[in-house]
Order: structure tokens, then C-alpha cells, then sequence
């Protein structure tokens, strides 16, 4: 609900709207203070550049266009009784959509100039007056009246050049603007069109599923695997030295060798990847040794071979989500230790806590998962098989019960990929949410003739089988086209965004800059 603000200050929310999606201006009848948004890590001297078009910086400066599009979204939400240094999201959003004007204004504004336009006092007055409607939708003179002059001047600017911007786009796409039901600018919609669109989206195929969830291997099969490769779980007391220069590494052996320095002195020297502020290796397994650590898996022997205190060669190892390679001196600081699987396994179900499963299958499992994907899918689909081969002799729904997996309803959905705004979309239940951009699986599902069951089919971290319940084919005439316009402009838009983006012309900086000076993203925070 709108907060009051002094005489008629109720906040006509349907203007804001408006405001906001025609990316305008919000004329503030009070004041609100962005430069609190701006964290105290900004120095006097230093200007925030959030980004670049043409060379033409989009500053955090006093008058920048950048700064006051920020100023009047923030004067929006916060008359609409909204904190936006508390709701981060809304922040977020704020110096984003800011952003992302600015860098249109800059971009198209000189595309319009070339033509000879010009933006008309009539248009300007007309956008003045959404800024000062009362809660009756009416203008309100008195309001108008008592605004800061220079404030009325700096907004009339930027309703040009708001304009001059939306010139642009609406001639290129079309606008929200319709008269007689056709957008005001930019070329029409074809009913041709448009009954293709909505055949595209006719033609849907409802489902049962089966599904068997890969990370669901039995602790059974874990132990069973750990057993059967027992060496890749062996773990090595080692410790290393890591850099990024052969030369370096080289040098540092060499001192090593002759006593020059200790082991510990070069502990401070190195990288501290795969290793503990002492430089006792931490990915110490075998397989991660041989996976994670070294480049050629020939070096693997040597370093599993060393003795205690014995130093290895310089051996070429992988930097963590780089391509370029370190080079690492290992140690050898102890007996290597066997894995023990000598467990016997509770009859507890897997969905008990991890921390009643022993260590070592934790470890193999995490291999299975990194490296093994292919075993794990294989025990999964030898389970789907079995349930195929009893469904033909029962059953589908008597085969589910007999390999205890839920029979899943699938309502019938159109191939959709990607899942576009203009049809229905891909179902989110388990299996198939990961279905809507794999082509190969949409194909596959969908050749199904009625009563027809698939094979086991891969989709994400998945296993599922599919029965077809039924095909049908709705007539175009029940099919609502009321919204597919205006859905094409939105998605037109979003091109052009998308394009704006990628100009070699747009030097995009915002989220580191955003990042160091405003704060840390709402949707960044909560993945950590």
C-alpha cells in the first residue's frame, strides 16, 4: 500500500507502472538520498564508471544521465513505501534498469539524430503530466506548481532523450502504444503470422513417467565399486610446492637440494592451491592426484613412488579453472595408506544423515559423481530395463509398483524449446525440467505414438522411461492470440538488449563496478 506524502500524496501506482516501463522520469516532490548507496569505499577523487558506449563513460557523477535515471527510480519506490538500501532486490534492480537506459539513450540517440527528428514540447508536456497525477488519476496543478524549477528543467531533458530513445525502438519493433488493437509504430503483425504461431503450439502430447534419479545410487553399490578399484582411494601423505614459472620451480629445487633453503621457507613462495598453510597436499587420494593435480598421469607414479623426505623433479601440474599449467615440487612425508572397506552397511534407508555414512564413502561417492557418470547412469538404466521388460509382460503401472518408483501424470504440453513465451512449456517435473532445450529428447519423447513406451532416456540427472497417454490437436479458433503481440515486441526488445550487449561500441564494466562500490547482488548473496 502507497505511503502518504504531504497533501494529495498518495502515489497513483498505475503511473509508476507506466513511468517505469517507459523508462522516463519520475519528477521527486521530496528528496532521497542515492549517495548512501554508494559505498564509503569510494574515494573523493574517484568517479564510479559503471561502463562505456562510444567512449561516452556512464558515470556515478553529479548531473551524469546515469545518476539521475538512478535518483528518479529510487524516488519512485521510495514515495511507493519502499526502503531501497534494505530491499536489495529492488536495488538491484534500480541500478540495473538505470544502466541499461543509459546505454540505450547513448546508442540510439545519435541513429534518430541522422533522420532529422526532433522531440516536440507537446510530447514532453504530455509524459510531464503522468508525474503529477493524484490518486484520481487527475493532474494536480498544485503539485506541479510547487516543484523545484531546476528539477522541472533537468526532467523535460530527460524526457527528450527518453523519448528520442523510444523513437528508436518503437519504429524498429513496434510499441505497447495500439490503436484500433495494432501497435501505433513499427510494422504490423500479420494474422498469418500469427495463426502460425499458434499452430506451432496446437499440436500436444500428455505422458506417464517413470524416473530414477542418478543421485540416488545405493550406498550397496557405492561400497561395492570402492571395493573393486580400491587403489584410486589410497591416500598419500605428501606435501608440494606450486608456480606458475618452470624457471622459478626450477630454481627453488635447486636451492632445496643444496640446502640453500628449507622446505618451509618455500612454502611461503608458493601457490597455495592443493595444499594447507604448511604445504601438506589436501587432495591427496590417488584419483585426485592423477585427475586433479597432474597434467600426464605418467608423472603419477613418481609422485606415489616417493619416499619420506625425498623431493620429485619439477612436474608440470593444472591450475583450478585456468588452462594454463603450474609447476610443483612434491615431498614425500610418509607410508601411503590403503582405503579400508572393510564396512558393514546399516540397513538405515539413503535418505539417512550424511554424517552417519563412513568417510571413505563419501570420497568414492564424489568420484563416482565428478568421473564415473557413465556407472552410475549405467545402474540406472539396468533398473529402467528391468522395469520395461516387466511393464510388457504386466503392466506400466504395475511395473512402477513392482520396482517401487512413482508413476508420474504428465498434462499434455506442445514441443516448446526453450520454452518460449507463446505457448505452453515444458513441464518442470523432475525429469522433464531438464528436457525444454534438449533437442534430442524432445524428438525422442514426442515420436511416440499413443500407448508407445520410450527406452530408458538420459535427461540431466535422470533416468527416465515415458509412456504416451494421448495426442491432441487443438483448433485455432480456441486458441487466445490476444497476447501474442505484445509478446512479440517484449521478445524484439529483449533482442535488441541482447545485441546492445554484445556491441564491440558498449565497454561493460557494471557488476565488478557494482559490486565494489554499492554492494554485493541480492542474487550473488544468496548462492554463497
Amino acid at each position: 500500500m502507497a505511503k502518504e506524502n504531504g497533501k494529495k500524496g498518495k502515489v497513483n501506482v498505475g503511473a509508476v507502472i507506466i513511468l517505469i516501463i517507459s523508462a522516463l522520469v519520475f519528477i521527486p516532490v521530496g528528496s532521497v538520498s542515492i549517495a548512501q548507496l554508494i559505498s564509503s569505499r569510494k574515494e573523493e577523487a574517484n568517479t564510479p564508471v559503471f561502463g562505456k558506449y562510444d567512449g561516452k563513460k556512464i558515470a556515478w557523477e553529479a548531473g551524469s544521465d546515469f545518476a539521475q535515471k538512478v535518483s528518479n527510480y529510487a524516488e519512485m519506490y521510495q514515495r511507493a513505501g519502499i526502503d531501497i538500501n534494505t530491499n536489495t532486490n529492488i536495488r538491484d534492480y534500480i541500478f540495473q534498469q538505470a544502466y541499461q537506459e543509459t546505454v540505450e539513450s547513448y546508442a540510439y540517440a545519435e541513429k534518430v539524430k541522422k533522420t532529422g527528428y526532433t522531440v516536440s514540447k507537446r510530447a514532453v508536456d504530455h509524459e510531464l503530466i503522468n508525474a503529477f497525477l493524484n490518486t484520481d488519476g487527475n493532474f494536480d496543478q498544485e503539485a506541479y506548481n510547487s516543484a523545484d524549477k531546476a528539477k522541472l528543467a533537468s526532467a523535460r531533458e530527460s524526457i527528450e532523450k527518453g523519448l528520442t530513445a523510444n523513437r528508436y525502438t518503437d519504429d524498429l519493433n513496434g510499441s505497447f502504444t495500439k490503436v484500433n488493437g495494432e501497435s501505433l509504430y513499427g510494422s504490423k503483425i500479420s494474422s498469418k503470422e500469427l495463426d502460425f504461431i499458434s499452430k506451432m503450439g496446437a499440436e500436444k502430447h500428455s505422458f506417464d513417467l517413470v524416473q530414477w534419479s542418478t543421485t540416488d545410487l545405493p550406498e550397496e553399490e557405492v561400497l561395492a565399486y570402492g571395493k573393486d578399484n580400491a587403489d584410486k582411494f589410497t591416500k598419500y601423505d605428501l606435501s608440494a610446492l606450486t608456480f606458475d614459472s618452470r624457471d622459478t620451480a626450477v630454481n627453488t629445487l635447486k636451492q632445496l637440494k643444496s640446502n640453500e633453503i628449507t622446505f618451509e621457507d618455500a612454502v611461503s613462495r608458493s601457490s597455495q592451491i592443493y595444499i594447507d598453510s604448511l604445504g601438506k597436499l589436501t587432495s591427496n587420494y590417488a584419483y585426485a592426484i592423477e585427475n586433479e593435480i597432474l597434467v600426464s598421469k605418467e608423472d603419477a607414479a613418481a609422485v606415489k613412488a616417493l619416499e619420506k623426505d625425498q623431493l620429485s623433479e619439477v612436474i608440470e601440474t593444472k591450475q583450478p579453472y585456468s588452462t594454463s599449467s603450474s609447476y610443483s615440487i612434491f615431498r614425500g612425508d610418509g607410508p601411503a595408506k590403503a582405503a579400508d572397506f572393510n564396512i558393514t552397511l546399516d540397513a538405515a534407508p539413503a535418505s539417512e544423515e550424511e554424517s552417519s555414512v563412513p568417510e571413505i564413502l563419501k570420497v568414492v561417492r564424489t568420484y563416482l559423481t565428478s568421473y564415473e557418470s557413465g556407472y552410475i547412469e549405467n545402474y540406472f538404466i539396468n533398473k529402467a530395463n528391468k522395469f520395461l521388460t516387466d511393464a510388457k509382460v504386466s503392466s506400466f503401472d504395475e511395473a512402477a509398483v513392482s520396482a517401487n518408483v512413482e508413476k508420474k501424470e504428465i498434462p499434455a504440453f506442445p514441443v516448446n524449446y526453450g520454452n518460449s513465451a507463446f505457448f505452453d512449456v515444458t513441464p518442470s517435473e523432475g525429469a522433464l525440467s531438464g528436457a525444454s532445450r534438449d533437442e534430442a529428447v524432445l524428438k525422442q519423447i514426442f515420436a511416440l505414438d499413443v500407448d508407445q513406451v520410450s527406452e530408458p532416456i538420459v535427461i540431466g540427472s535422470y533416468i527416465a522411461v515415458l509412456k504416451c497417454t494421448g495426442i491432441q490437436i487443438e483448433d485455432l479458433a480456441n486458441i487466445d492470440q490476444s497476447s501474442y503481440s505484445s509478446t512479440i515486441l517484449s521478445n524484439d526488445q529483449l533482442s535488441m538488449r541482447t545485441n546492445l550487449d554484445k556491441d564491440p561500441k558498449h565497454e561493460n564494466n557494471f557488476w565488478s563496478t557494482y559490486i565494489k562500490y554499492v554492494g554485493m547482488p541480492a542474487s550473488f548473496s544468496s548462492v554463497q
